[in-house]
């Protein structure tokens, strides 16, 4: 009896451990997978920030960065926060990911890191609320505006110690508005779009 008991409790072991082994090996190549997307989606907001368009009638080139972060964060929530995690990284690192080829930490420090930071908040508040309403065009730019506010306030109380109250509004929003806006529309629309054609 007590050998019977052994070899059957030695078979239930084996077969666990052989089970945990397979699930250990699944949720590790899962891991990977989620890793390289992350790490493959950043070098994708690197291309979106260095990429930009001057029109004749705007002062202020257009650029994609704006518009790939709110549509990643609508669309992959979470997964798109720890791509821009990945990516600010690298950035600090020497990869030169920001706006204009921009890297380390002096360009962080810069007049221009609020807005970085600002980023990271602003896509962690469109993932939190990702599943809210998302198939609506009027809540979905309600939450891109609420987004637009938590990047400007990080950009301009950062931007304020470098020009001061009187130009931090000229230099820091004025400029960038009509771009904002357009990328808002856009973004928003395409978010839509995208969890219409789910259902």
């Amino acid at each position: 009896m007590g050998t019977n008991g052994l070899i059957l409790g030695f078979g239930v072991f084996k077969k666990l451990n052989i089970d945990i082994s397979r699930s250990s090996k699944f949720f590790s190549k899962k891991f990977l997978l989620e890793l390289t997307f992350i790490l493959l989606l950043s070098w994708f907001f690197a291309l979106g920030s260095r990429f930009n368009i001057r029109l004749p009638f705007w002062g202020v080139p257009f650029t994609l960065q704006t518009l790939v972060f709110n549509l990643a964060a609508l669309t992959l929530g979470y997964r798109a926060v720890f791509a821009y995690l990945a990516f600010y990284t690298q950035g600090i690192f020497g990869a030169p990911f920001f706006t204009g080829g921009g890297h380390g930490i002096l360009y962080i420090l810069g007049p221009t890191g609020g807005y970085l930071v600002g980023f990271l908040f602003m896509m962690l508040f469109l993932a939190i609320t990702k599943d809210f309403q998302n198939k609506s065009i009027c809540w979905t730019l309600g939450k891109v505006a609420i987004s637009q506010l938590i990047l400007y306030f990080f950009g301009l109380l950062h931007l304020l110690s470098f020009v001061g109250v009187e130009k931090v509004f000229v230099v820091g929003l004025y400029p960038f508005w009509g771009g904002m806006l357009i990328k808002s529309i856009l973004a928003s629309y395409l978010s839509v779009r995208f969890y219409k054609s789910l259902s």
